[in-house]
């Protein structure tokens, strides 16, 4: 996970609207979801719907899966 967040820090500081920043997001939240500590996973799954948002056209499949991920 430790990996993960560096590879997130990386991809925010150069180009934080890429589509790479939004699915490291995503694979954070899974993770720490899968680990049983889903509320660190929070903060991640409300940067990634917020990033989604912002980037995705509305209706987009990663929207979708940003939300399911605070449900």
């Amino acid at each position: 996970m430790t990996a993960l967040k560096a590879e997130l820090a990386k991809c925010e500081a150069s180009r934080p609207d890429a589509d790479q920043c939004l699915d490291l997001l995503l694979a954070l939240t899974n993770i720490a979801v899968q680990a049983g500590v889903a509320a660190e996973g929070e903060p991640y799954a409300r940067r990634a719907l917020a990033l989604a948002e912002k980037t995705l056209p509305a209706g987009h499949p990663g929207i979708a899966a940003s939300l399911n991920n605070l449900a």
